[in-house]
């Protein structure tokens, strides 16, 4: 699967499961080309500029280009790695739900991506008040009657029809897969 980026787009990008070692280590090269192409703009902040250069490295140390750890990376930086490894998700697997990759996210991405954002970025997610009505990964539409402080993304529901109460955060394979708009 290719994508452009923008309508008007002249050149594509294979998705990183796609990419051959040549192509991957061209992409490796775009922080730095990127960073190259602005970085004696005056009209940008020099930490916007750092966020453009380390947006794929990570806390851990294993990103790219530099391989910067936690401590060497700025904070605009580890935002723009959570937003592009969400949006990386998102794009991989059109079909998944965004609680579904803000998910996996937390399960995969935990030890990579700064746990202060990753937490803001789950509260975008989470503000799911009791009472709101959700369609679940299984097609059912359910209520949710409780939020698991823990596990914000796994509240309580009550399955609308059956009326069984069912714990998100016991069933891993049922997610939220959207939100229901303007129930009654």
């Amino acid at each position: 699967m290719q994508r452009r980026y923008g309508e008007n787009a002249k050149h594509t990008c294979p998705l990183k499961s796609e990419r051959n070692q040549a192509q991957e280590a061209q992409y490796r090269k775009h922080p730095v080309y990127s960073y190259r192409m602005i970085e004696n703009e005056k009209g940008l902040h020099h930490f916007s500029k750092l966020a453009v250069l380390q947006h794929h490295e990570r806390i851990d140390g294993s990103g790219f280009p530099i391989g910067l750890a936690s401590a060497k990376l700025h904070r605009f930086s580890k935002i723009i790695a959570v937003c592009d490894t969400f949006y990386e998700i998102m794009l991989a697997n059109p079909e998944i739900s965004a609680f579904k990759a803000m998910e996996d996210m937390q399960k995969n991405e935990f030890t990579r991506l700064d746990p202060v954002w990753m937490k803001k970025m789950q509260q975008i997610f989470s503000h799911l008040e009791v009472g709101t009505i959700v369609e679940l990964s299984d097609g059912k539409k359910a209520e949710i009657i409780f939020n698991e402080p823990n596990e914000p993304l796994r509240p309580i529901v009550r399955v609308q029809d059956s009326e069984e109460i069912m714990a998100l955060q016991t069933n891993p394979s049922v997610y939220i897969d959207s939100i229901v708009p303007n129930h009654p």
